[in-house]
């Protein structure tokens, strides 16, 4: 029995589509479940058939516990770090942890390092950029492994959650936040002050073509200021799935719509909106959809331009996929044979 813990239940459906990938992978080869901040919420999200707990209560019966990957640990996220960090070390006591896929960011004081040290410390880790590899030696926790985002595990499993959405049929996709206002905006690629004359002169250009997509908490607060456009806002991983693979593509903030998208091979403009998002896109290889200015044309020549990232998401598939199968299971490829 595996105790799978990470972002689920936060209102962001994007870290739901990442814990979708785990259900994919885990469900063939292990019993398992879930801890959530907010149960209720990720069954919805899951399509219901999922074991869910609430997140930092006593639990019994998993040998392992599986920390999925995300940004479940971002030290910028105060005061909910560390409500988080405790409810990981409850969760991990006296378990084999693997953390998988996970980004760490801010842990900048003495009680944020101590508290990720006891959690990870002897346990199995890979993260999923250099910067957060850097972050976890400074919080004495090395012998750490770089891989492409987990969210990698979803992708050969796609086409199982896709249903028909013929109203978006020639829409582009529309997800913007409030970068200026963020806590990590100074970790942004763009200059934020010019944020707001973007967006109000994109959504002029696209007119009744674009539609806003809500997929986290915060993303109608931003996008309301635009007053003629329409929104959806999926619940469940397979209608997140289905609006992309309806519409014609998407401009993301958020990073995991734009990561599917691409994935989908829909046209994509990923926003850099903090410092995660370019070395997230490098890893896999699909750097190439990032908007590097705060150009509308620009944008708009990304979404009209053809690509193809199925090589490279078969690439990151596979790349998690045998180091969850050595790190839980101690399969090697030579012992499994073909990929799928």
């Amino acid at each position: 029995m595996i105790r799978l813990l990470g972002g689920w239940g936060y209102e962001n459906l994007g870290d739901e589509a990442i814990l979708a990938g785990y259900v994919q992978y885990l469900g063939a080869r292990e019993r398992f479940h879930i801890a959530s901040a907010a149960p209720p919420r990720t069954r919805i999200a899951q399509g219901g058939a999922v074991d869910v707990r609430r997140e930092g209560q006593p639990w019994h019966g998993a040998s392992n516990v599986l920390i999925g990957g995300g940004g479940y640990i971002n030290g910028g996220w105060l005061p909910n770090i560390y409500t988080k960090l405790g409810a990981l070390a409850c969760d991990t006591r006296q378990a084999q942890v693997v953390a998988h896929g996970i980004e760490v960011r801010k842990m900048n004081n003495r009680t944020k390092q101590a508290l990720l040290a006891r959690v990870l410390r002897g346990g199995e880790v890979a993260v999923r950029d250099a910067e957060s590899a850097a972050e976890l030696e400074r919080c004495d926790v090395n012998s750490v492994d770089i891989l492409p985002d987990a969210i990698s595990l979803l992708v050969p499993h796609i086409e199982k959650y896709l249903e028909p959405a013929p109203s978006l049929k020639g829409k582009i996709l529309i997800n913007l936040l409030d970068v200026p206002g963020r806590s990590d905006s100074d970790e942004s690629e763009l200059n934020v002050r010019a944020w707001n004359e973007f967006a109000d002169s994109l959504l002029t250009k696209l007119g009744d073509r674009a539609v806003g997509l809500i997929v986290g908490a915060y993303d109608h607060e931003y996008m309301k200021r635009f007053r003629h456009l329409s929104f959806v806002e999926p619940r469940t991983v397979g209608q997140l799935l289905s609006v992309i693979d309806n519409a014609a593509g998407i401009v993301s903030v958020r990073m995991h719509p734009a990561l599917l998208a691409s994935a989908m091979g829909k046209p994509v403009v990923a926003i850099p909106y903090c410092g995660k998002v370019r070395p997230t896109l490098s890893r896999i290889g699909i750097h190439s959809r990032i908007l590097g200015r705060l150009d509308v044309d620009y944008a708009l020549d990304l979404l009209s331009e053809p690509y193809s990232a199925a090589s490279a998401w078969e690439k990151a598939h596979r790349e998690n996929e045998v180091w969850l199968d050595d790190k839980l299971f101690q399969v090697q490829p030579s012992v499994r044979g073909e990929f799928r």
